[in-house]
């Protein structure tokens, strides 16, 4: 277990996570934007079916988040709570209209992002490690226990790796997100408007695992998501959050991954434009 710490406040706060866990930087980000001060508790691999960890969340997932006595799970909520919660910069707009289009963004991870964006990262990282586990072992590790679908798409990749169809599909889909969010930042600089909100937390940690993933083209010709990209990046919250977690990282490995995600990913971007 390690510990880390942002800037003072005075609400005692624990997160159960791990460094690379997407839902995990989007709560970080949230954390260190409303300058939460917060305790760090990792939590992976075999330690995810614990017990001690199943007694935090019998779901065996995170992020989970300890305010006091109040426990929270699920990503996206455990962000509105942060903000209903912890004093410091909004990150929901007043005005109705525009908390409704910041909670549209976020709608989408739940609804298609997040089952996208794991298709392509287990594809690329964790086929290879699952393959080569015995018959036995394989039924009962295989992501998606209880999510038939998740399940569904885990064999597919395991028996076709990048020439299952549900891998264009992934791919497809961002292209759809990176369109989107493209049209959107011609108007303003964020998501929603003049004012970084929780489209931006939500949606940074999808666009930087796009770029672990060798699809950096998605915004190659996407000017106005480009420079969305370069704003997130050069927010202290970003550093904090994300890059410093990612210290002792196999930066080879991390080069190697993005090049055959370049290699396999990018034909795919160009057959569908």
């Amino acid at each position: 277990m390690s510990q880390h710490s942002s800037l003072s406040c005075d609400f005692p706060v624990t997160l159960f996570h791990f460094a690379d866990a997407i839902c995990a930087q989007k709560v970080r980000l949230a954390l260190e934007e409303k300058k939460v001060q917060w305790k760090s508790e990792i939590v992976k691999g075999n330690d995810l079916r614990s017990p001690e960890f199943l007694a935090v969340n019998p779901s065996g997932y995170v992020p989970v988040l300890i305010h006091g006595e109040f426990k929270a799970v699920e990503s996206r909520i455990i962000s509105e709570y942060i903000e209903d919660t912890f004093p410091g910069r909004a990150l929901l707009p007043q005005d109705s209209r525009n908390r409704y289009r910041v909670r549209l963004w976020m709608k989408q991870i739940d609804d298609s992002l997040h089952l996208n964006i794991f298709v392509l990262s287990f594809v690329l990282f964790m086929r290879e490690k699952y393959l080569r586990l015995p018959e036995e072992t394989l039924a009962t590790s295989l992501p998606g226990l209880n999510n038939p679908v998740k399940r569904m798409y885990c064999t597919s990749l395991l028996e076709h790796g990048f020439d299952s169809p549900v891998v264009a599909q992934s791919v497809e889909r961002f292209q759809g997100l990176a369109e989107s969010a493209n049209e959107a930042l011609s108007e303003s600089p964020w998501l929603v408007g003049n004012d970084y909100t929780l489209a931006d937390t939500d949606l940074t940690p999808y666009f930087f695992r796009l770029e672990r993933l060798g699809l950096s083209a998605l915004w190659r010709d996407r000017p106005a998501l480009s420079r969305w990209i370069s704003r997130c990046r050069s927010r202290e919250s970003f550093r904090a959050a994300i890059l410093d977690w990612m210290v002792g990282e196999d930066a080879d490995q991390a080069e190697r991954n993005k090049q055959l995600g370049q290699e396999k990913f990018e034909p795919l971007l160009n057959s569908q434009s």
